[in-house]
């Protein structure tokens, strides 16, 4: 389903059951993925959804650059010198206890990169024995890996999907699976809808706790 798809639905429930649908699409938007991300972690801690991996999508290619220390890392790594960072910002991806759902690998697909953090990957290198293992973290939403990356693939649970990055977001596919859309709706629909009752009871004169009448 199209995010324009999504608040066009939600739109239309909201006009059977309030007056005011003045809403901005950002609003309904964010509405939706705020309620997502509730159902999906839920659904994602009892792994079901991860026995349905058709929702997880692959950015091919995306690509990094040679980045300074200071734009990967807060601390210092005396062992390491070089850092590849994301050209763009990572699209918002949904997560679980379980961790972020997501994959970073090599462009073949051959190797798989681990999610750590600077700290981690400090004490790493300062193992006697390492293991040839490819390492990531985020940092400020872009992707850092250690050393010389041109570019990865990434697979995983967006929140929102594109592969034409010149339609704005409202022609963007959602990420979240279709068992789940219809509670996600019904919740952002109760949301706004009790929370047009409430101000409408506060602004009714007949119940106006200070009137002496």
């Amino acid at each position: 389903m199209l995010v324009r798809e999504f608040i066009s639905n939600v739109r239309n429930e909201l006009n059977n059951v309030v007056l005011d649908t003045t809403l901005s699409d950002r609003y309904i938007f964010n509405k939706g993925i705020y309620y997502s991300d509730l159902l999906i972690k839920r659904e994602a801690d009892s792994r079901r959804i991860w026995q349905n991996t058709k929702y997880f999508k692959t950015i091919d290619c995306f690509k990094l650059e040679v980045a300074t220390p200071e734009q990967c890392v807060n601390i210092r790594i005396p062992n390491c010198k070089v850092y590849s960072r994301s050209v763009e910002k990572m699209p918002p991806f949904y997560g679980s206890i379980y961790g972020d759902m997501i994959q970073v690998l090599s462009i073949d697909e051959s190797e798989k990169f681990i999610q750590t953090t600077p700290e981690n990957y400090k004490n790493i290198l300062n193992r006697e024995f390492q293991a040839k293992t490819n390492y990531y973290w985020f940092k400020n939403d872009y992707l850092i890996i250690p050393g010389y990356i041109k570019a990865v693939n990434i697979k995983g649970l967006f929140k929102t999907f594109t592969t034409d990055s010149c339609k704005g977001i409202l022609w963007s596919e959602l990420g979240m699976p279709d068992w789940v859309i219809t509670d996600i709706m019904s919740l952002v629909v109760k949301d706004i809808a009790n929370y047009n009752l409430r101000i409408v009871k506060d602004n009714d004169p007949n119940k106006n706790v200070n009137d002496k009448a």
